[in-house]
């Protein structure tokens, strides 16, 4: 089922009545000032009457014609709630047929009063042509605008939506070989069994916060990192080798959250799962021509590049990478493999303050 557009034109608070009567008041004395300038324009004299009730006179059709204005779009919405141009365009046609009926009524409210219209018959017509062809360029443009903003919107919710999934593909494999590492230190060594399982809780804590917003800071992602080779380091022993070289000034840069773990994680179990001896693994970041550039480097076997594209369809890691930093910043990152080298450049922009993410420093 369609899903019906939520929005609403007729006041529904305080604050929304108060911003209507104010532009009422001042729509009335720029329609009056028109009304003057129109006269003059055609030479036709206007009744002598005060200022004031000029302006009284002015704010009565305002009002009336404002009023019918926004009673017409939300009784128009209700009728034909806006899904589609050709609703948009019969909005449109009722909005400014309502625009010029109002002034009718305007004007016989003001011959009812006052027994006698202050606005000539000639002006008169002049003011509702105008007013008609105003009232379809003005509603052309609402609405316009409003496709576009939907538009946006619905096109960040996809965006939004895609990347939460992207994230949430989290490697079981990890997850199965962290609890078997837990239970076999159990009885041999139940300290460390205690430090594991502690980190193991505060990378999956991290990984629910991060999962919530789509940048973090590097630092957090490096602790990140960290935690997840410190659960790694019960298999491997001194096996695994791991150097980080960030520059501190890096610390603050903005990267997608989750965007490192699956790039380590790729290479211990294409690298030293498969390698005798030790396995080194080096985290570098720099920063050129304002744009941060991530390197994750092992001393693995490597990659086949020959195999090109088909890199990324053997397994989610590489592709989930990719596609998150094409959908984060479009036509201004890339993702490079080497023989033993996963390289990534995306927008270096600082990010001083991260909400719901804490620093994952070890306890």
């Amino acid at each position: 089922m369609t899903k019906r557009t939520s929005f609403h034109i007729f006041p529904h608070t305080k604050k929304q009545w108060l911003g209507t009567v104010a532009a009422i008041f001042i729509i009335a004395a720029i329609a009056k000032l028109a009304i003057l300038t129109i006269q003059l324009l055609l030479g036709v004299e206007h009744n002598a009457i005060p200022i004031w009730q000029g302006y009284l006179i002015s704010l009565e059709y305002t009002t009336i014609i404002c009023l019918t204005q926004l009673a017409s779009g939300e009784l128009a919405h209700r009728i034909f709630p806006l899904r589609n141009k050709t609703t948009a365009i019969l909005h449109i046609l009722i909005q400014s047929i309502s625009a010029s009926f109002s002034f009718v009524i305007a004007r016989q409210i003001e011959l009812l009063v006052l027994g006698d219209c202050v606005i000539p018959s000639e002006v008169f017509v002049a003011i509702l042509s105008v007013s008609f062809v105003l009232s379809i360029l003005g509603n052309s443009i609402y609405y316009l605008m409003l496709f576009y903003r939907q538009a946006r919107q619905a096109e960040q919710a996809a965006l939004q939506a895609e990347l939460k999934a992207l994230r949430a593909q989290i490697n079981p494999h990890f997850l199965f070989n962290a609890l078997n590492s837990i239970a076999a230190l159990i009885r041999a060594r139940p300290d460390e069994a205690e430090a594991v399982t502690e980190s193991l809780a505060d990378l999956f804590r991290y990984s629910l916060r991060a999962s919530k917003q789509p940048l973090v800071t590097l630092e957090d992602e490096l602790e990140s990192v960290k935690l997840y080779l410190a659960i790694e380091k019960v298999r491997f022993r001194e096996r695994l080798r791991v150097a980080i070289d960030v520059p501190e000034k890096l610390l603050k840069a903005s990267v997608p959250s989750l965007l490192l773990q699956p790039l380590v994680e790729n290479a211990i179990k294409h690298g030293a799962s498969k390698v005798e001896g030790n396995f080194f693994i080096h985290l570098s970041a720099t920063e050129t021509e304002k744009q941060i550039e991530l390197i994750v480097h092992d001393s693995g076997n490597g990659f086949d590049l020959s195999l090109g594209e088909a890199m990324f369809k053997k397994g989610t890691g590489l592709q989930n990478v990719r596609e998150r930093l094409s959908l984060l910043f479009p036509n201004r990152s890339k993702l490079v493999i080497e023989k033993h080298a996963v390289v990534l450049r995306f927008p270096f922009e600082a990010l001083e303050a991260v909400s719901n993410v804490s620093s994952l420093k070890k306890r």
